[in-house]
């Protein structure tokens, strides 16, 4: 899924982006307590999200170095940012560990401390890494080396490498040795690239040569020294390159016809300067012959070993191996018998700390505990693998118990059989939120600790920045294919713009709001695809999605992450029932039911209530709101009664010519109300009667001049008091911005765009004022909604809130259009 900005886009932290690479040079370095700083001065509506991702940090190290600052940022205050020991790589299609390994000369170890997950996630095409900052790779070629100009000391030239060529080609090529050209070109022990220039010190042969013009490519000169080996019975090829440090490629080139075949007896050429590698020694479990379609990671999977102790046993195999060639299966090493314990963070204590206090490696603790990288924070609990036979701290459970993750299991399912809810389980198991794997070994607390989480402080802290996602269907290809806007799109846009609105008034009230819009699609597999998207883990709360096809895929994704999801539009979610996280303010149909019921109750008290049935039973499309009403009326003690239309006098019947009578007709269908509605009006020049309608009946226009002749009341979540100041000041607004009226502008019906701002803002204030766990703060919330006033309620005692609350809405042909108080 793809990531975009309408019109007047006001996510702050966006514009930022297009601008940070690059920039970070240009802030003044300041040392505070040996530790090198930014001095970044900081701008314009920016928070601690924006920052870190201006300058590829957490959020965490920023305010770690900034604890002055923990309650927000303010315009042109001095923040100090880490400066990193490493820079980011942007992961290639068919990247592996082994080439990045090679083209940043590091290591995995290396390469797994500073990124944790690798162990377990692997290589994600797209994704940034961290990669060793004072790599050879990293370093500008000729910054290391300078080109030779025409200074360089005589004697001494430049070459150009070619697609193809080694130190050692190069080498025989200028009759030097590869020492004398590593030694003036430290860089070239990691490896030579294509276009590099390397300085050539003076010929062994002609010390007097100045030129720097590089020589024509000719054989190896006669007088190049060189040694040479005699094959042995049962040597491989591999063997003798291992031998000698060469690689297989050069072997090859100076000994031309040998075609990778060799016999017993033969006599080899081998450079003079080569030296056998320092290689740590490997106990060898047999030697494996390369057959067709193997793969270096498939080999591991056969012998059950990890591609580094694979690249360990063959240092001289390239990236992949090839068909024929034979590589060393080591022995695997004795495992150590672990024992298993908790550490409970202390405040100043550091992985470096808890690795010495109990004996192991800081990346083990990193490979049990992934976000201890970058999330250390006194209280957390740690998982400590300790071999048995260490001397150090011995550790202990502590009030836990271990589970090991089979296949197939799940969160949930891990949860039900220990009685937790998934939040437990996440927040002693904290990574399990990015992907539970097999043989993931969780902390399972006991009822002491299941306690003291759930009586954990809320975080109430009013938050001076928020992060907001909206995702719906724009179907942005598709427009920008065609130029064409559906209808439903042009709705979303509308949302969109009042959100915009919303986010322009929370940035004068001094709260920094950044609005990410993404376009979700509009199947499961869609909203999956979007979730791959970082940045939505960071959100404060989630505007989406559009369809109920997709809402399972996003509140999985919203308990997962912690994150509110508002579901705007449907009034059918089963999610809200399970998922605490859930905000649904479009009431669901049965409380929707039970509110219309009451309305009728306490608004005609002293009525004679008529509820209208038809004979087609197809008309008959609101059985449940019946059932409910008529259970309701039951149990208030009221006398209604029921009649079958059919003709004038099946409605006259129910009537009472001295009383006020307010007649339900209870249906939706349109060929039903084109024969119910003008026998009510005639009905009602004799007699008093009043009509429940339903929001449905006002977009059918064949019943347009039928509506509304009598007092007519209805049912809604929507309804807008367009004499209401903050109406008119939204409206004006809208109209200024976008040179255009909004759809229903003169109507009661819903307008997208007010929807899309009072959500935008009820949320945004709600945060602002209470913090992300505002829930117990609900009824103090300070926004007036323009058009769908919220009164969130839980729906159990585990699930999320809908909204507790519909207009009943008064047509009246003498006073005009009111919302009718029955509370």
């Amino acid at each position: 899924m793809r990531k975009y900005f309408i019109g007047i886009s006001l996510s702050f932290a966006m514009l930022f982006q297009a601008f940070a690479i690059g920039q970070t040079n240009n802030y003044k370095i300041k040392v505070v307590g040996g530790k090198e700083y930014y001095e970044y001065p900081v701008e314009t509506s920016e928070g601690f999200y924006s920052v870190s991702k201006k300058f590829h940090i957490t959020e965490e190290e920023i305010k770690a170095a900034n604890p002055s600052a923990a309650n927000g940022l303010t315009k042109g205050s001095t923040l100090l940012i880490p400066v990193p020991k490493y820079d980011i790589h942007k992961v290639q299609k068919d990247e592996t560990l082994y080439s990045l390994k090679q083209k940043y000369n590091t290591s995995y170890e290396e390469l797994y401390k500073l990124n944790p997950t690798l162990k377990d996630g692997g290589l994600v095409a797209g994704s940034e890494i961290r990669v060793p900052k004072n790599s050879a790779a990293n370093k500008p070629l000729l910054a290391q080396a300078p080109a030779p100009t025409n200074e360089t000391k005589p004697g001494f030239t430049s070459h150009e490498v070619k697609a193809g060529e080694t130190l050692f080609s190069i080498s025989q090529r200028y009759n030097v040795s590869v020492d004398e050209i590593t030694r003036l070109n430290p860089t070239a022990k990691a490896g030579i690239q294509n276009g590099q220039t390397l300085i050539i010190p003076p010929s062994h042969a002609n010390t007097a040569n100045t030129t720097t013009e590089a020589p024509k490519q000719e054989a190896p000169k006669s007088n190049a020294v060189m040694k040479t080996h005699k094959v042995q019975k049962d040597e491989t090829l591999f063997g003798i390159c291992q031998k000698y440090g060469v690689s297989r490629e050069d072997l090859l080139r100076i000994n031309p016809g040998l075609g990778g075949n060799i016999k017993e007896g033969q006599v080899l050429t081998i450079p003079s300067d080569s030296k056998p590698e320092v290689v740590e020694k490997v106990k060898i479990r047999q030697m494996h012959v390369v057959k067709r379609k193997e793969t270096i990671a498939s080999i591991c999977k056969m012998y059950d070993l990890t591609e580094a102790d694979f690249r360990k046993a063959n240092p001289i195999v390239d990236s992949e191996v090839k068909k024929g060639m034979t590589v060393v299966i080591p022995e695997k090493e004795e495992e150590k018998k672990l024992i298993y314990g908790t550490h409970t963070v202390q405040k100043g204590e550091t992985l470096y700390g808890i690795s010495k206090l109990y004996g192991v490696e800081i990346e083990d603790i990193i490979l049990l505990n992934p976000t201890a990288y970058t999330e250390l924070k006194e209280g957390q609990t740690l998982l400590i693998a300790q071999d048995e036979k260490s001397t150090a701290t011995k550790v202990e459970l502590n009030g836990f118990e271990l589970h090991t993750v089979s296949q197939d299991e799940t969160i949930y399912g891990i949860g039900q059989k220990y009685g937790l809810e998934p939040d437990l389980l996440y927040h002693f198991n904290p990574d399990t939120k990015e992907k539970l794997t097999v043989g993931k070994i969780l902390l399972i607390p006991d009822s002491l600790h299941r306690t003291m989480v759930l009586k954990k402080e809320k975080d109430t802290t009013p938050k001076k920045e928020l992060n907001i996602a909206l995702a719906l269907p724009f179907q942005f290809a598709k427009v920008t294919e065609t130029s064409v806007l559906e209808k439903n799109a042009k709705k979303f846009i509308e949302f969109y713009q009042g959100m915009l609105i919303a986010v322009d008034s929370m940035k004068k009230k001094g709260i920094s709001t950044n609005l990410f819009v993404y376009d979700s699609g509009k199947s499961e597999a869609d909203a999956k695809k979007l979730f791959s998207n970082e940045d939505l883990k960071k959100m404060d709360f989630i505007i989406g999605p559009a369809y109920t096809t997709q809402i399972k895929a996003f509140s999985e994704f919203s308990e997962k992450n912690n994150i509110k999801l508002v579901i705007p539009f449907s009034s059918k979610s089963d999610e809200t029932m399970t998922n605490p996280n859930i905000f649904q303010p479009n009431t669901p149909q049965e409380h929707h039911n039970y509110l219309t019921a009451k309305a009728i109750i306490n608004t005609f008290k002293l009525d004679n209530i008529v509820l209208v049935n038809f004979k087609d039973p197809t008309y008959n499309n609101l059985n449940q709101l019946s059932d409910t009403l008529k259970a309701m009326l039951k149990a208030a003690g009221r006398i209604y009664t029921e009649v079958t239309y059919s003709n004038i006098e099946s409605v006259k019947s129910g009537l009472i010519s001295k009383s006020d009578n307010a007649v339900i007709t209870l249906t939706t269908n349109q060929v039903a109300l084109n024969k119910i509605l003008p026998v009510l009006n005639m009905m009602g020049e004799k007699h008093s009667v009043k009509i429940v309608g339903f929001p449905e009946w006002q977009s059918y226009q064949s019943i347009s001049k039928d509506m509304f002749q009598l007092e007519t009341f209805m049912p809604s979540t929507f309804f807008i008091n367009f004499n209401d100041e903050h109406v008119r000041t939204y409206l004006k607004k809208y109209r200024s911005l976008y040179r255009s009226e909004p759809d229903n502008a003169q109507s009661n019906q819903t307008q997208y765009g007010m929807l899309g701002y009072d959500l935008t803002m009820y949320f945004s204030e709600a945060m602002s004022n209470y913090g992300r766990d505002f829930e117990e703060n609900i009824e103090k919330i300070p926004y007036k909604p323009l058009q769908c006033d919220f009164k969130f309620k839980k729906i159990n005692e585990t699930g999320g809130y809908y909204n507790h609350h519909i207009y009943f809405i008064d047509h009246n042909t003498q006073t005009g259009l009111t919302a009718v108080t029955f509370e």
